[in-house]
């Protein structure tokens, strides 16, 4: 998971993207997004995965 919460950090980064401007274009929560980049809470739905 701590690979994953990586990968998806890289990959809006890479886009140029806020953790607020990708929380707007995937309707998940801008905590949820912060949380899981810290690796504070590597629990995600897979709602959440795929919005992502």
């Amino acid at each position: 998971m701590l690979l994953l919460a990586k990968r998806i950090k890289e990959y809006r980064l890479a886009a140029w993207m806020s953790q607020r401007e990708m929380a707007k274009k995937s309707g998940v929560g801008l905590a949820t997004i912060s949380h899981l980049e810290q690796g504070v809470n590597l629990n995600i739905t897979l709602n959440n995965f795929i919005s992502l």
